[in-house]
């Protein structure tokens, strides 16, 4: 199926679910997220050392951090645990949506905060985050969707270093969101 196709059906899908399920979408500053889901693409090796390093600096803050990365893959050598969780395309179904288990699990906790560490469009992980129950959603500003509720726009970054998206370091977009959310002061 067409890349083109699976948007399309997945902007559908995002209409309903938006319709019928509802979310209290609040602005979360740093200081106040104590719940963060990190969304990611794996390195092919599964070491993912960056995300781990973001995992360690997350939990010295004394945030509860739960991972879920997504490797294009038919197996994943990680182990699967409660709070670290690598997706492969055998755990979505038809038109790339998540098979029932996962979008179980991944209805079945709220977070404070989601940050999306994905440079791609990769329509698996668009819908993770799309049906993800987590109160602000943050992530690089991408061309197909946007599900975000704190998006940060990277085109003159991208055009003054002559890169692509995909160049980006998940360091690198993890760093800004942080320095944003961190700086940013809400009134609530």
């Amino acid at each position: 199926m067409s890349k083109k196709m699976s948007y399309k059906i997945l902007k559908r899908f995002a209409e309903k679910y938006f319709r019928t399920v509802p979310r209290q979408k609040k602005f979360m500053t740093f200081q106040k997220a104590e719940t963060i889901l990190l969304i990611f693409e794996s390195d092919l090796s599964e070491g993912n050392p960056r995300i781990h390093r973001i995992i360690q600096l997350l939990t010295l803050e004394g945030k509860k951090v739960t991972t879920w990365g997504f490797l294009n893959k038919k197996e994943s050598i990680t182990p699967v645990s409660p709070n670290y969780k690598i997706l492969l395309p055998k755990n979505f179904g038809l038109f790339n949506k998540p098979k029932k288990q996962i979008l179980n699990e991944l209805l079945s906790k709220e977070y404070d905060l989601l940050i999306d560490l994905s440079t791609g469009n990769l329509i698996y992980l668009d819908y993770i985050i799309l049906c993800a129950r987590a109160k602000c959603k943050a992530g690089i500003k991408k061309p197909e969707v946007n599900f975000y509720d704190f998006a940060m726009d990277m085109d003159d970054y991208l055009v003054k270093n002559n890169m692509k998206t995909s160049d980006l370091d998940i360091s690198f977009i993890f760093d800004q969101i942080i320095f944003y959310l961190k700086n940013i002061h809400s009134n609530d």
